[in-house]
Order: C-alpha cells, then sequence, then structure tokens
C-alpha cells in the first residue's frame, strides 16, 4: 500500500516538474519571440526628420503602389540641374515642380545624408514601396562585351534595408542609355526591380518591366498633373501675367489633367511658328489624338489642328503666362466660342503647367 502511495506521489512530482519546466521554455520563447518582435519594430521606422504632412504625403503614395503587386517604388524625374546652377535645391525644385510639391511636400524634406550623387545632373526622386523595402544605389561604369555593354557597380551610395526617399543626381558620358547610377529595390512582398533610370525624349522615365510586360516602379510625377496650381477667377484682372511669345512657349510640356500639348518651332509655312501635338494622357499613357499647326496671333493662340479621322479644330484662344514662364491660362476663342480639346468638357477655360515628364 505505502509503496503503491509512493508510486502515485512520484508520478505526480515528475508530472509537476515537467509542467513547470514545459511552462519555463515557453515563457522563455514567447520573451525571445517579443526581443525579436522589438528589435524589428526597432528598425522599422516612419521616415525620420519629415513633418507630419510630408509623411502623409509619403503614406498616400505607399497605398497607391500597394495596389499594384508587382511595384516595388515610385520614381519622379524632376528635371536637369546645370553644374553651374547656385540656386538652393529646394528653390529650384519649387521652379519646376511647384503643382508636385503641393502635392507631395516631402520633396523638400529629404534629409541630406538621402541627397545622392554630385548635385547636377538629372535629378530623380525613388520612394520605396513600404517601410520594409531595401534600396540600394549605386555608382556604375559600363562594360562592353562584343556587341553587348554591361553595368557593373563601382561604389555605393546609399544602402538600407528600411530604405527612406532619396533623391539622385544622375549622368552619363555622352550616352543616355549608360547611366551612371543603378537603383535596386526589393520589396517586403517580393516585388523586386534593378533599373537604370534615363527618360525619354518627352522626359518620360523609362520604367523597368517583367516579362509580362508589367511595370515595377510607379511613375508619380503625374500627382502633380492631376492637381495643379489655384488661380485667380479672371487672370485678366491681374497685371502680372501676360501674353506669352513664341519662344516663351514652344519646346515645353503643356499639360492639364488629362492632356499634355507640345509645340514645336519647326518647318511650318507662314504665319504658323511650328507643329503641335495634342496627347491624351488621361490613362496615364501618351496617346497621340491631335497634330497641327501653332502660332501667336496678338494676344491669342493660334491652333489649326485635326485628328485622324479628319475632325478639325480651328480658332484663336486668348492666353497669358505667369511671370516664372511655368504656368499658363487659356480661354475659349473670344469671336467664335470655340473651344481646344483640352479644355473639360463645359468650361471656357484651362490651366497649363510647364513640366518635365
Amino acid at each position: 500500500m505505502k509503496k503503491s502511495i509512493l508510486n502515485r506521489l512520484f508520478s505526480v512530482l515528475l508530472c509537476m516538474i515537467l509542467t513547470f519546466g514545459l511552462t519555463a521554455c515557453s515563457e522563455k520563447n514567447v520573451q525571445s519571440d517579443g526581443a525579436e518582435k522589438n528589435v524589428m519594430e526597432a528598425e522599422k521606422e516612419e521616415p525620420k526628420g519629415f513633418s507630419a504632412e510630408a509623411i502623409e504625403s509619403i503614406e498616400w503614395l505607399r497605398q497607391d503602389m500597394a495596389l499594384e503587386e508587382n511595384i516595388a517604388g515610385a520614381v519622379a524625374y524632376l528635371g536637369y540641374r546645370a553644374q553651374d546652377d547656385k540656386t538652393p535645391l529646394t528653390d529650384w525644385m519649387k521652379l519646376y515642380n511647384m503643382n508636385l510639391i503641393e502635392m507631395m511636400p516631402f520633396l523638400l524634406e529629404i534629409p541630406e545624408e538621402n541627397i545622392l550623387g554630385p548635385g547636377y545632373g538629372d535629378v530623380y526622386c525613388i520612394v520605396p514601396r513600404d517601410e520594409m523595402t531595401s534600396l540600394a544605389v549605386n555608382y556604375v561604369t559600363w562594360k562592353t562585351t562584343g556587341t553587348e555593354s554591361h553595368a557593373e557597380a563601382s561604389e555605393i551610395l546609399y544602402r538600407s534595408e528600411y530604405a527612406e526617399p532619396v533623391l539622385v543626381f544622375v549622368n552619363s558620358q555622352g550616352n543616355a542609355a549608360e547611366p551612371d547610377i543603378e537603383i535596386n529595390l526589393v520589396a517586403n512582398n517580393g516585388a523586386e526591380a534593378t533599373w537604370y533610370p534615363q527618360v525619354d525624349e518627352y522626359h518620360d522615365p523609362i520604367l523597368p518591366m517583367n516579362e509580362n510586360r508589367e511595370l515595377l516602379l510607379m511613375d508619380f510625377w503625374y500627382y502633380g498633373v492631376v492637381t495643379g496650381l489655384e488661380f485667380p477667377e479672371n487672370l485678366n484682372e491681374y497685371s502680372w501675367w501676360s501674353v506669352p511669345t513664341e519662344d516663351e512657349i514652344a519646346f515645353c510640356n503643356w499639360v492639364n489633367n488629362d492632356w499634355s500639348i507640345f509645340m514645336y518651332q519647326d518647318n511650318a509655312d507662314p504665319p504658323y511658328a511650328g507643329t503641335v501635338e495634342l496627347y491624351d494622357i488621361s490613362d496615364m499613357n501618351y496617346d497621340l489624338v491631335y497634330t497641327g499647326f501653332w502660332c501667336m496671333e496678338g494676344d491669342c493662340l493660334r491652333l489649326e489642328i485635326s485628328d485622324y479621322n479628319g475632325y478639325v479644330v480651328s480658332g484663336s484662344f486668348p492666353v497669358l503666362i505667369q511671370p516664372e514662364g511655368y504656368s499658363l491660362h487659356v480661354d475659349q476663342d473670344r469671336e467664335t466660342g470655340i473651344c481646344p480639346p483640352f479644355f473639360e468638357e463645359g468650361m471656357t477655360s484651362t490651366d497649363l503647367w510647364q513640366a518635365y515628364g
């Protein structure tokens, strides 16, 4: 009997020892997991040095990127900065990208350590998909093997597993297809992209695609196109706006919400200054819809354009240019009431912005 009781007591004690041991191990594992989580949370921080407004704009951009699984990051081409340009970078950016800055104020708050390159050349902003996306920015040199060229990393400019937005100055040695910068992004969801920044003849970034021809980066320059600046209801009341010359509006990309207009000074019969092309950009692509001729006619922009079906639009549209030269205000033909195609339906005027991209 005593032996039986002792055996039962021993079994109970053994169970208690095993139970306490397992509990201790479980607590240890929970503490270990918690410590690892704390380390990850400590490393995963909000963008440093940004205002609440700037952080909000970054998050808004990232929410849009999250809609596409293939997108590893967002980019915007901000223009070309000359080597001898002594303008403070923030002032230079305001001059050429004010519309975009109003939507994305973080552009003016990117810290100095995240501004990469020599300070001149083509300027790009790179925004990682999310706070867990890694980014590497390298200087590269181009090597030729047979008939093919390939890039080799020569210097690391930036590397972070929890990357923040950066500005990058890009240059090339006489060949625009061989820029001196390589961008590598790897997102937490598996999306990744390698990009050698360059733009096409219209200053649109030439973005990388996968084998299914799906974009791997998003161009967020269009955020500035959609919003634009706020203008007074009747600009003619404001003496600081003036009638533009042909030289002031030629060879520029003038855009509004849905259209992009290129006016060239090329071989055109008088009285026209050159040819004009109107692109539909409502779906974020450049679709050529109208072509024709243009010139300044007094205080009006004279257009003679037609589409591929032979539909003709002809008129003289009063136009004013903002003093800095990056905004136009265009009214309907004051004699006929005709509106050009780039007016919204039911509107008698529109605003155009000079843009890179």
